[in-house]
């Protein structure tokens, strides 16, 4: 009888099967095959596959449809390729984060933006650009995830203290300056020796307001003539030039324009003045949330790209635009 702690019993082909735990004649498993790509593959993020139709699409509704207002045929091929990159780890991050809006949520989004007097442009970019309101409701649902992806991770994340409020305030003192503003009144007649004649009449002390509700053409003369408040450049060159050279309470010679021939009178002349802070500080903490939210992105984006496997088809893309190439080459 075989003892079975004594192996020197054992053949070495069957000790071999006992040790190895399989027959001498099996031969390793073959790795799976690897997924063929497609003739047209652009690149691969993280295992998906981006198509040169993807990128076609992109050309023609944008990457992030939000504040970029880039032209998007004018980027290279490279930065367009780069950009939906980074939308394809802005939608796989939102769908690990379980950020994508339902179904009801996207269709009552899509209502919002073609409700009321929007409804029939909306509509109408849907017809000539030949989406189907399924396609909508994906895109719709993308940048919806986006959203709210960059919401939670860049923006409700951005901090600013009162003091760095303060601090740009005082570092960017010439941003808060009200400009130099009059107070004034006109009246607008055909000719000159219109205009003259009412001149005289002010000069002799006729009441200003009450000869422009008479006379003056001007849409203000029933308000007797009153400009209001206002700065620099709001009237043409030249008559600006004139208002803002006149001292406060000073009527004007006749001066011509193309509307006829204007009388001014200046009640009042403003300095510029140095707006408080506390009227700017919700300008000055839009600024910075921008500022911040600005490179707070592209960190956020930096970083999933870092923790990314890509493979870019360097070979297709340049054969794709070759022309395009090589204008940018040609000094």
């Amino acid at each position: 009888m075989l003892d079975p702690l004594n192996l020197k019993n054992f053949p070495k082909a069957l000790l071999a099967v006992l040790l190895l735990g399989a027959c001498p004649c099996d031969k390793p498993a073959a790795p799976p095959p690897l997924p063929k790509l497609p003739a047209h593959w652009l690149a691969q993020v993280n295992g998906e596959v981006l198509l040169l139709g993807d990128m076609e699409r992109e050309l023609a509704v944008g990457v992030w449809g939000e504040e970029e207002e880039m032209a998007k045929p004018s980027l290279s091929p490279e930065l367009l390729l780069e950009e939906l990159i980074y939308k394809t780890l802005l939608l796989q991050e939102a769908k690990r984060q379980q950020l994508f809006p339902n179904e009801a949520q996207v269709k009552q989004h899509i209502q919002v933006l073609m409700a009321g007097f929007l409804e029939h442009m909306a509509q109408a970019q849907v017809d000539t650009q030949g989406f189907r309101m399924a396609h909508l409701e994906k895109i719709t649902a993308e940048q919806m995830a986006i959203e709210a992806l960059l919401s939670k991770e860049v923006f409700e994340r951005i901090a600013i203290t009162e003091e760095e409020l303060r601090s740009f305030y005082e570092d960017n003192a010439e941003l808060f300056f009200a400009p130099a503003e009059i107070e004034a009144s006109q009246i607008v007649v055909k000719t000159q020796q219109e205009a003259n004649k009412l001149l005289r009449l002010l000069r002799a002390g006729r009441s200003f307001e009450k000869l422009a509700r008479q006379y003056s053409i001007a849409p203000e003369a029933e308000n007797g003539g009153k400009l209001g408040r206002f700065g620099k450049n709001v009237m043409p060159s030249p008559l600006d030039e004139t208002l803002f050279s006149m001292r406060a309470n000073e009527v004007s010679n006749a001066i011509p324009s193309p509307f006829g021939w204007h009388l001014f009178w200046v009640h009042k002349k403003f300095r510029p003045q140095r707006i408080p802070f506390n009227k700017v500080r919700k300008s000055i903490e839009a600024r910075l949330i921008s500022e911040y939210g600005t490179q707070m992105k592209a960190d956020f984006l930096k970083k999933l790209k870092s923790q990314a496997h890509i493979e870019i088809n360097h070979a297709l893309l340049a054969a794709t635009w070759p022309s395009k190439r090589a204008s940018e080459e040609t000094p």
